[in-house]
């Protein structure tokens, strides 16, 4: 109330999603800094929250990467490769 009770609510807009164009060839970028080395890896699905799609992305996300027992975990992490 103190810092944030002056707000009113307003109503949320609707989501509205904008399918993106196909990457038709390879995107690379060379990023430079003082930070260790980090890769972050995305790939596009069709569907949205809460359908089939997503629930699969979200389960092949545990298998290979969930921070403790991930293949990725086990195999490149913790042998330090």
């Amino acid at each position: 109330d103190k810092y944030f009770g002056h707000y009113k609510s307003k109503p949320i807009p609707k989501f509205t999603y904008e399918k993106e164009d196909p990457i038709t060839s390879p995107i690379v970028k060379e990023v430079l800094g003082p930070q260790e080395e980090r890769l972050y890896i995305g790939y596009r699905f069709d569907g949205g929250a809460g359908t089939k799609d997503a629930l699969m992305v979200e389960l092949i996300d545990m298998i290979l990467m969930n921070g403790r027992a991930g293949l990725m975990d086990l195999n490149l992490e913790k042998k330090q490769k």
